[in-house]
């Protein structure tokens, strides 16, 4: 009786691992950690990190799953790179991260750069006054939703090799250089994006492939709409007006025509 009780309990306390999940922490900042950094060095993985209003002079590196939410948004919630050379937040080499209600700036490098890694979900940020706003390398099956990528030195949204992502209704405006720029990247779906007012272009499609370019609208670029060296894209339904300085010269020669016609015909009933 004795050996049989000893048995079950073994066998127990041999399957109580399985049938035991481990449920995921709620980290909050600064209340639990004084800073971000410290709030994901200690954190495992699908644990939830809740940020509060505040200004954070942090780097940070994600490398494991995880997510980061800023509890009042980005208008409160601003993570400035504390060393400018590097990237504000870096996703390395991991899966299942989410980042969602940041301000991030100061960086001369990328707002946030996600590197090597898949199924990264990146919702309500703004990315402002970086070098780049957010690239994606070598990453795929990714998610970037209703985020600014606004007043960048270089590009607003970068895809460099990366492919199978989601870009849609966010914002890449005002950008020194290009809006979009997607660099050897194939199958991304691009749709109901703003892409107005960059300095170059709004998007530019360079040796990639595949990709849906739907329903965006790229207004006063220098050039809306560019493809080069890339082929099967589905690109349909995007709205694109020129920079006025170049749509300029073509209004004052319309304008031109039609004074010289008005001036014509009422010296011709004048002097006929």
């Amino acid at each position: 009786m004795l050996k049989s009780l000893i048995k079950i309990i073994l066998i127990l306390l041999a399957l109580l691992p399985f049938g035991t999940e481990l449920k995921a922490a709620e980290i909050r900042v600064p209340e639990n950690y004084k800073t971000i950094t410290e709030a994901v060095a200690n954190s495992l993985p699908n644990d939830v990190i809740l940020v509060n209003d505040g200004i954070y002079n942090e780097n940070l590196i994600i490398s494991t799953p995880l997510s980061l939410k800023a509890l009042k948004g980005p208008e409160s919630t601003i993570i400035n790179a504390n060393d400018k050379s590097k990237h504000s937040i870096t996703v390395l080499k991991t899966t299942d991260v989410a980042i969602s209600g940041f301000s991030i700036t100061g960086s001369e490098k990328s707002g946030i750069f996600v590197s090597n890694s898949s199924n990264v979900t990146l919702t309500g940020n703004k990315t402002l006054y970086n070098n780049i706003g957010i690239t994606l390398s070598h990453s795929t099956n990714n998610t970037l939703k209703e985020n600014e990528a606004n007043h960048n030195i270089g590009y607003g949204i970068y895809l460099d090799n990366s492919n199978g992502n989601l870009i849609e209704n966010n914002s890449a405006s005002r950008n020194e250089d290009k809006g979009f720029f997607v660099s050897m990247s194939n199958e991304n779906t691009i749709i109901n994006n703003n892409v107005n007012l960059n300095a170059w272009d709004g998007i530019m499609l360079w040796s990639s492939n595949r990709n849906i370019i739907h329903e965006n609208r790229t207004l006063r670029n220098t050039y809306g709409l560019v493809i080069s060296e890339s082929t099967e894209n589905d690109v349909a339904d995007n709205t694109t007006l020129p920079n006025i300085f170049i749509i300029m010269p073509i209004i004052l020669l319309y304008l031109g025509i039609i004074s010289y016609w008005v001036q014509k015909n009422i010296l011709r009933l004048i002097y006929k």
